[in-house]
């Protein structure tokens, strides 16, 4: 074998002069290097690279000093190496296979010229990892998704820098902590809509993948296929890691803002607390100290505050702008959180802090409400009741308050000026909108159709009906009301259509007797082809008005859902004529029945019965509030159609639902 060496080495620099010219007529090589002097300086160099390593045949081992000195200092793709040296090693095998050598001779050659290929693969991959350095060294690691993604990446490269795969960080996705932090309220204030999150676990999910698949190759010594995964594996993180980045870069740079934001999302969690921490003597500090050293002081302080509230998983401290510090905490009972609460009273009262040689003192008010479930409150709102609260504790001159049932305290301070003028005047000048909540199929768990619900417009805040309907009523403009919701259904026409082929629409009995909304309802059925169109009325108002009903569908082929069944004492024998004349096509369920159906064994008998008679009358039946899990499990078991709630989707903007469904 020797002797064939001595020859290979004796034609090589005709042989990678053919390679030149081959690689040369290659235009695709230009993607990757500069111009025609870098390949012919690469050919060149790796000449004696070659010739060194041939006259190691014999010991079938890589000189690795020689190549980590040559290949480390390369400034030249992977990929162009791979692809010369693959030339070469076809064109030696050739010139070997017409100098006599048998099949297993040529194999231990090709062998051997893999091992030069996965050695220098190597090189590469330990090179490269290096990039990944900047992570563990960014200023974002102190955030808590970034920390963690942080801390495997440094376990990756330092289990490839030493050629140590006993520290690699061999774990599925799920093991790794990231998966957990995800869902930690901050990572939620920086995801800030579920769409990210998804799509942060996705990606996370997908490195994992590679980085096992990397291993794997890398183990078993084929590092050029392992240099190719990592390749992949580092872009991937790279990605990952900018988003991470530029998440936590805008989040933070408005960050009072995102955090209401937050609030308003998880509106729907059981225990859910809002706190405001604010300096009382922050002015005359300024003064005695000075600004700069103060400043210092409050950073100091959110440091020590922090790692005093730790458990992350459960608490979101904030420094804000229009209190000192606002601190958002969940998943606490009630003698929990006011045990809490407590401790960090203690904890900050009077609290020194040495600054530059001096002690200063911060006095602190704090302010503690508990949201309750399922509530619409915008950030301006909740910011204007902790103002209102703030002014009552110099009041009382309390440093620490704790409201335990915030929902009449919210209410009177946030609709202090929904008065009569001010519905009166949104009303009539049409400052009006439409949300809609989803109603959905209780086995396929697809949106059936849309419930239209109307709000009153307050600058950036719709009002929930709520708060001004019985007010609409007993000022007699109902009608009027109506009439400008269907104005605004009417505008939204085209996307409506795109979410789903039916709309539910609440109507007062009073707007069914004016023909100028019958005629604005014409409009409405004309402008929607291909919607089914159903009207919502209360249980009442079909018993009591049954036969005016009956005719308003015969004139003008209006079809009815009854809304509330259950809340009353129905006529059966109206319900079963309008079903017989084809009025009648939806019962909903009052919801105080669904609600309480967990605890309440008659309310699940009630439920039952109607679905039941649903069934019997060929009705679809639609069961609100549905809070969680448990309750949807109960309705699918007493076999009702449809079901609407917060735990399946909260009122929302049509454009918000064509987000959802992309």
């Amino acid at each position: 074998m020797k002797k064939y060496i001595n020859v290979l080495n004796t034609e090589l620099d005709y042989i990678l002069n053919d390679v030149e010219n081959e690689l040369l007529d290659d235009s695709t090589i230009f993607e990757f290097i500069k111009n025609k002097n870098e390949l012919y300086k690469l050919l060149l160099l790796q000449t004696d690279i070659l010739s060194e390593y041939l006259k190691d045949f014999h010991l079938n081992k890589l000189n690795k000093t020689l190549y980590d000195n040559f290949y480390q200092k390369l400034d030249i793709p992977y990929t162009v190496i791979y692809k010369t040296l693959n030339l070469l090693k076809i064109k030696l095998i050739k010139l070997l296979t017409h100098g006599g050598l048998d099949k297993i001779e040529i194999y231990e050659f090709s062998q051997y010229f893999q091992k030069l290929l996965d050695g220098i693969a190597k090189i590469y991959i330990q090179k490269d990892i290096t990039v990944l350095k900047n992570i563990i060294q960014s200023p974002f690691k102190k955030y808590l998704l970034f920390s963690s993604h942080a801390s495997w990446v440094e376990n990756l490269i330092n289990s490839i820098e030493t050629d140590n795969l006993n520290i690699y960080p061999l774990i599925s996705h799920k093991e790794c902590e990231f998966s957990e932090i995800l869902f930690y309220p901050e990572s939620l204030m920086v995801c800030i809509d579920k769409n990210l999150c998804v799509y942060l676990e996705d990606l996370h999910q997908i490195i994992h993948k590679m980085s096992d698949s990397f291993y794997v190759f890398y183990k078993n010594e084929q590092f050029s296929e392992a240099y190719f995964l990592f390749k992949d594996l580092k872009e991937q993180i790279l990605k990952f890691k900018q988003i991470i980045s530029e998440l936590y870069f805008v989040t933070y740079s408005n960050v009072e803002i995102n955090f209401f934001k937050l609030v308003e999302i998880l509106e729907y969690s059981d225990d859910l607390y809002l706190t405001m921490i604010d300096i009382k003597n922050l002015k005359n500090l300024n003064k005695i100290y000075g600004e700069q050293t103060v400043t210092k002081a409050l950073c100091q302080f959110e440091t020590e505050l922090s790692n005093f509230i730790n458990h992350k998983e459960n608490n979101l401290l904030i420094k804000g702008t229009t209190s000192d510090f606002y601190l958002l905490n969940t998943k606490y009972s009630s003698d929990e959180h006011k045990e809490f609460m407590f401790n960090l009273k203690q904890y900050i009262q009077n609290k020194d802090l040495k600054i530059n040689e001096l002690n200063i003192n911060f006095d602190s008010l704090l302010v503690s409400i508990k949201l309750d479930k399922f509530s619409e409150y915008k950030d301006f709102e909740l910011i204007k009741v902790f103002s209102y609260l703030k002014k009552e504790s110099k009041k009382e001159n309390n440093d620490f308050i704790y409201v335990e049932n915030a929902t009449d305290i919210i209410n009177r301070v946030i609709n202090e000026k929904i008065n009569e003028q001010f519905i009166y005047k949104k009303t009539n000048d049409g400052e009006l909108d439409v949300m809609f909540q989803p109603i959905y199929d209780v086995k396929t768990k697809e949106i059936f159709t849309l419930e239209v619900l109307g709000r009153i417009k307050d600058n950036n805040k719709l009002i929930p009906a709520g708060i001004f309907i019985d007010t609409v009523y007993e000022m007699n403009i109902v009608t009027k009301f109506d009439m400008k919701i269907l104005d605004k259904i009417i505008e939204k026409q085209p996307l409506i259509e795109r979410v789903s082929p039916r709309l539910f629409i609440n109507i007062s009995f009073q707007s069914l007797l004016d023909k100028d909304y019958l005629a604005k309802l014409k409009e409405l059925f004309e402008t929607f082809v291909n919607t089914e169109i159903i009207l919502e009325l209360t249980e009442q108002k079909f018993v009591e008005n049954y036969e005016i009903i009956e005719q308003i569908n015969k004139e003008h082929n209006i079809f009815f859902a009854v809304d509330d069944f259950g809340s009353g004492y129905s006529s059966l024998k109206a319900l079963a004529d309008l079903v017989k004349k084809g009025v009648l096509k939806i019962l909903k369920i009052d919801g105080s029945l669904i609600k309480d159906i967990l605890e309440d064994n008659y309310d699940e008998k009630v439920v039952k019965i109607i679905s039941q008679l649903g069934q019997e009358l060929e009705l679809l039946t639609v069961a609100e509030y549905i809070e969680n899990e448990e309750i949807l499990k109960i309705i699918d078991k007493l076999n009702i159609n449809l079901a609407q709630g917060y735990y399946l989707s909260k009122p929302k903007k049509i454009e918000d639902l064509l987000l959802d469904m992309d």
